[in-house]
């Protein structure tokens, strides 16, 4: 992923091990619009979309591999 690509091994490694994992299912939200953005997430696998609570609502589709 481009954002790490400036890291250091050292550094990647302690990354790893600072990060955990997180399983979501259709449906499920992960966050809402004005919360804190207290988390960093990699997608590994599948997709999700995000909805900016616009009327009409305005999906953005996004898939692997994606940072958000």
């Amino acid at each position: 992923m481009p954002i790490l690509c400036t890291l250091s091994e050292r550094q990647l490694w302690q990354l790893a091990r600072a990060m955990g994992s997180a399983a979501f299912r259709k449906g499920d939200v992960v966050f809402r619009k004005g919360e804190p953005g207290d988390r960093f997430y990699i997608v590994q696998s599948g997709a999700f979309t995000v909805f900016d609570g616009g009327s009409p609502a305005t999906p953005c589709f996004f898939a692997y591999p994606q940072l958000f």
